[in-house]
């Protein structure tokens, strides 16, 4: 959920091994795993959350987003379904295929 809105549904393992949307990978690139390397700092995501109180008309994660587009901005996303019961609300869903991270051993 990003913004009072969800973005992302699916099981534990379908989120963890294969988000679709950039927050969730944004969310799951900025913890630590085991690994990072000693001393190495972890990601954050760029900018600030939305107002709640007014939110913009597209993406409420458009404005953080390095994969947005003038659509993400303009319209509210549809559900796009990536596997059974693995839905992403993404203009960018087939890109983000490719930013997606390989499961690591525990994940597995």
């Amino acid at each position: 959920m990003y913004g009072g809105r969800i973005v992302e549904e699916g099981t534990v393992r379908q989120l963890i091994r294969s988000p679709r949307h950039p927050y969730t990978q944004a969310l799951l690139a900025s913890r630590q795993h085991g690994a990072m390397v000693r001393g190495q700092r972890l990601p954050t995501i760029a900018g600030s959350p939305p107002d709640l109180a007014a939110l913009p008309p597209g993406c409420a994660f458009a404005e953080r987003c390095p994969l947005a587009t003038p659509a993400c901005r303009e319209a509210l996303p549809p559900a796009v379904t990536i596997a059974a019961g693995h839905i992403a609300r993404c203009h960018r869903s087939d890109a983000t295929a490719a930013e997606s991270p390989a499961p690591t051993a525990t994940e597995a």
